[in-house]
């Protein structure tokens, strides 16, 4: 009885660790005191009841793309990206050089 630390002196995941030992959830062997915090699957893998961006261990996602939401960022396929304002002036710059060159 998982539930019921004291019942349970079991390590039903084979992780080593028992439910009575402060296993959380002795199903799974990637949860137990100790183990890492996976931070973006909504488990407490450290049974420290905290779960992901709760957990100390856990950073909040950061918004420093400087980007609007919902604002077309002009990204490449490479990730470089090229705005419209300079890909205009590339190519005024490209047609001065031509018209020189005649």
């Amino acid at each position: 009885d998982d539930a019921d630390a004291d019942a349970n002196l079991d390590d039903a995941d084979g992780d080593g660790i028992t439910s009575c030992d402060g296993d959380c959830d002795d199903t799974d062997e990637t949860v137990g005191p100790g183990m890492n915090e996976t931070c973006d699957d909504a488990v407490d893998n450290d049974c420290d009841g905290f779960v992901d961006v709760d957990d100390d261990e856990c950073e909040e996602p950061s918004d420093d793309d400087d980007v609007t939401p919902g604002e077309d960022c002009s990204c490449s396929q490479d990730g470089r990206g090229v705005s419209p304002l300079n890909a205009v002036l590339a190519l005024a710059v490209g047609v001065l050089a031509v018209r020189r060159r005649r």
